[in-house]
């Protein structure tokens, strides 16, 4: 039997067993000391003239033992390689680290793969005194190439940054190895999730499916202690002494809603309850449309819902399999709960007993895990509660409606689906199907007792605004009231001024997209045409279509973009919501099953859904859909499109954790003093910084005076009596700093958070003129509404004032001149005189508005009451 041997990797010699091998690679090998000469790399204690070493450790130990031995006797700020071999070196090594010397034994093939069964956990010693130096390297490293890969060039230079920060490096063998650098960054990392696959079979299929999932408890753990979303966590509901249903209490985030504060007095003091939000959804990866994933997230109420945005506000679980198109629907269904029984075996008995988890201040906490939402498309929910889709008797996965009174908008009148019910119908597959319901287990069923005190499992089936309103209901309208292509062609020709108007005049409507002609509009995009419909649609449709419309608007803006409910605007809400339904009957009637859609049943369980979890935005699959972009699609597009999933998986383990990193400079994440910025954090309204000279076209200065004709012509001649209304108010115009923006502060409806919009007055925005319509108020204290035209910064007139300057915001007002009929908005029209335009401070400015030009009345333009400047939108 031939005898194995190892082989220099720098060199032609041959040894006979490992130790002799590594001693001659480490001490007398002039190939490697060659290769990190030109690479420029420290060579080491072994290539600094010490001589060679007789007993050089072996491969699989974590590192040299005399370095280990002194760098446990240095002090902790020292920066030597020895102490930081000890303190990264050796704890990666023993997890598998690339930084090792290599695996005891052979090396056979490409050593890249020696290190795959092992555990890629960071040790403890991560947060060593040079965590925040690693950091900023490996995320210099993940983002070389823009993650094409690792060339020599690039890895030389990463090489001279790793040594001059003290690490050693002479041990890292495979110099093109991305993969190396990657996984020795991802050791240094606060905590890496690992996937597992496992196997579930299907009654009736011959082979096997794969489920890719991670520990559920490990996951939500992950998510609790995250540093990221420590800003508005909390671990206990709102407790203002009312009860849920009395009339005074307010229903705004998940800490007001009923679910979570009767599971907290059902715990002892000092347990925290966590309400869990799953969510699924099949995703189309390629244009074909053949390849397709279906992961599915974790995420938790406890953490802010501006936060659940963002990479850290959510976990990947996992990736369903998906199912063979030649399976039976009851099939399909048995693989999908198999599957989440799977993905969340382990939240199961902690939703009864507890566990332990830390928040992101680093208490620990026994907690307990309710199921609060499960957010989803209707044919995603159907595989949750296991109900049989359209065409059944009873297609609602949460009671038991008839197929023929989906229209029906009454509180209470249908049965719930139980869990009970549910169970009975287990084992009678006949009295299943008059139900509607594949006699399947629901993973549901495991999360609380049935005779639980948190009320029915079912109930987590929320309905999502974004399938049922902006995807379902709104564009059958739309469609309705386009009528032929004639007439669409001129909506469309509409909503582009419409729309556009708003954008350059600063008005943030519900998306901030821009549309395309006769283009297929997304969900997002029907939101934001909902605030400009009634506008469109003037003089296109009947009077009484019309007035059915302007309901639609302000049932949306009253109700669905409220900022919190009660218990009286929640009755109203159903009186409104079964109001609106007959308006869209009778007004747009449909052909076929006509407006009698689940999607329209859907607006039935609203109420009950705020009074169990606060305001629809909470489970709203609108953060997951967009998840879906960068865990999905972007890895996908980035592979070799035969093993996209494990990119997928191991692309969503590297963002978590790269979130934590702070930027590329150690000292700090950097500090851009924007106007926006300043707005938001000072609240008050900020000019921004870029300026111009403007003079009063006396001819003192060529280029002011060129501004202010620049200016004059794009506002359509307001400019023209420009000196002497300064004078009028008190100010110079001899000469003025021009600024393009104010930022005003506002608050992000989407996300809750506090933002800033801009009212602008540019000559060119996006290559048109930007002139902001706000809401100011007059030198007697009224509020008025006029079109921004400049923004300065002048001198005030004055003896006792000397050179003091003021911004100032110079306003064509606009005149009232009644209430418009069909849609209830103000009617505006411009005043021609120049002696009537105002001078007065940018603190006087409230808001921008939306003004639209009425289509049918060239003289007449409309305040849109259904958009405001100070609440940007979102679905």
């Amino acid at each position: 039997m031939q005898s194995q041997t190892w082989a220099c990797e720098y060199c032609p010699d041959v040894f006979q067993d490992a130790s002799t091998r590594d001693t001659h690679e480490r001490t007398r090998c002039s190939g490697a000391r060659a290769r990190c000469v030109d690479l420029g790399i420290s060579l080491g204690p072994y290539y600094k003239g010490q001589g060679s070493v007789s007993a050089p450790p072996p491969r699989a130990t974590a590192d040299v033992p005399e370095e280990r031995e002194v760098s446990q006797h240095a002090p902790l700020q020292s920066h030597s390689s020895a102490e930081h071999e000890d303190e990264h070196g050796a704890a990666g090594n023993e997890a598998g680290s690339p930084v090792s010397s290599g695996g005891s034994g052979a090396r056979q093939g490409n050593s890249d793969d020696t290190e795959d069964g092992l555990d890629p956990r960071a040790d403890d010693s991560a947060t060593g005194p040079q965590f925040d130096t690693q950091y900023a390297i490996f995320r210099l490293v993940m983002g070389a190439n823009n993650g094409a890969g690792m060339s020599t060039k690039d890895t030389a230079f990463l090489m001279r940054i790793l040594n001059s920060h003290g690490f050693r490096v002479s041990a890292l063998r495979h110099w093109r190895s991305k993969r190396a650098i990657e996984r020795y960054g991802m050791r240094l990392l606060l905590g890496t999730r690992t996937y597992h696959k496992s196997h579930v079979s299907v009654p009736g299929w011959p082979t096997l499916f794969t489920v890719q999932h991670t520990g559920v408890l490990e996951a939500l753990a992950e998510l609790w202690r995250h540093p990221a979303n420590a800003p508005g966590f909390a671990l206990q509901p709102d407790d203002d002494g009312e009860d849920g249903g009395s009339s005074t209490h307010k229903y705004s985030g998940p800490k007001s809603g009923s679910l979570w504060r009767l599971a907290q007095k059902l715990l002892k003091n000092g347990e925290i309850v966590c309400p869990i939000i799953l969510a699924s959804d099949v995703t189309t990866l390629s244009g074909h449309q053949r390849t397709r994933v279906w992961p599915v997230y974790l995420t938790c109420a406890n953490i802010q819902y501006s936060l659940r945005w963002r990479e850290t506000g959510r976990v990947l679980l996992g990736l369903l399999p998906m199912p063979h198109e030649k399976m039976t629907p009851v099939q399909k269904v048995i693989l999908f709960q198999k599957a989440m029984h799977v993905l969340l075996h382990d939240l199961f008995p902690a939703s009864q007993w507890g566990t332990p988890l830390t928040d992101p201040q680093g208490v620990v906490h026994t907690v307990y895990p309710i199921l609060y939402a499960y957010v989803g498309d209707y044919p995603e929910i159907c595989k949750v509660s296991c109900t049989l889709q359209l065409g059944s008797d009873m297609p609602c996965s949460v009671c038991y409606v008839g197929k023929n009174y989906l229209w029906v908008i009454r509180d209470g009148l249908n049965a719930p689906r139980t869990v009970e019910q549910q169970m009975r119908l287990l084992n009678d597959p006949e009295e299943a199907a008059k139900y509607s319901t594949h006699p399947v287990e629901s993973f549901l069923w495991s999360f609380h007792r049935p005779s639980s005190k948190l009320g029915n499992t079912y109930q987590a089936l929320m309905p999502d605004l974004l399938h049922i309103l902006y995807g379902g209901v709104l564009p059958r309208l739309v469609h309705v009231a386009k009528g032929g292509d004639a007439n669409a062609l001129v909506l469309d020709d509409r909503l582009l001024a419409a729309y556009d108007a708003a954008i350059l005049a600063g008005v943030p409507l519900p998306s901030g997209l821009y549309f395309s002609r006769n283009a297929y509009y997304s969900a997002a995009e029907h939101a934001a045409m909902l605030t400009v419909l009634p506008f469109l649609l003037e003089g296109r449709v009947e009077p009484v279509q019309l007035t059915a419309v302007v309901y639609f608007a302000d049932w949306h803006h009253n109700h669905i973009r409220a900022e919190s409910y009660t218990e009286e605007s929640l009755r109203q809400m159903e009186l409104d919501t079964a109001e609106l339904v007959r308006l869209l009957m009778t007004q747009f009637p449909r052909g076929g099953h006509g407006w009698n859609l689940i999607k329209v049943h859907g607006f039935n369980h609203l109420p009950e859904a705020i009074r169990r979890g606060g305001h629809p935005r909470e489970y709203s699959t609108a953060p997951y859909e967009n998840a879906h972009i960068r865990n999905c699609k972007a890895p996908y597009r980035t592979s070799n499109k035969r093993d996209y999933e494990a990119a997928i998986l191991s692309g969503s383990t590297t963002r978590h954790a790269m979130a934590v990193l702070p930027p590329a400079s150690v000292e700090g994440p950097r500090e851009y003093n924007t106007a926006a910025k300043r707005a938001r954090l000072s609240r008050s309204n900020t000019l921004t910084s870029t300026s111009a000279l403007l003079t009063d076209g006396t001819g003192t200065h060529t280029r002011g005076d060129a501004l202010l004709a620049q200016y004059n012509a794009a506002s359509e001649g307001c400019l023209s009596r420009y000196p002497q209304v300064m004078q009028q108010h008190g100010y110079s115009s001899a000469t003025a700093q021009a600024h393009r923006a104010v930022a005003l502060p506002a608050r992000d409806v989407r996300t809750g958070e506090q933002s800033a919009c801009y009212a602008r007055a540019a000559v060119r925005h996006h290559g048109s003129p930007a002139f902001s319509s706000v809401e100011y108020r007059g030198g007697d204290s009224e509020l008025r509404y006029g079109k921004l035209v400049l923004l300065l910064r002048a001198k005030k007139l004055g003896a006792d004032l000397g050179d003091a300057e003021r911004e100032v915001a110079y306003i064509k007002p606009w005149k009232r001149v009644g209430v418009d009929g069909p849609t209830g908005c103000v009617q505006l029209q411009e005043m021609s005189r120049p002696e009537a335009h105002d001078v007065v401070p940018i603190t006087s400015i409230v808001r921008t508005v939306h003004v639209v030009r009425s289509f049918e009345r060239p003289r007449i333009w409309l305040l849109n009451k259904w958009a405001d400047g100070l609440r940007k939108g979102g679905v």
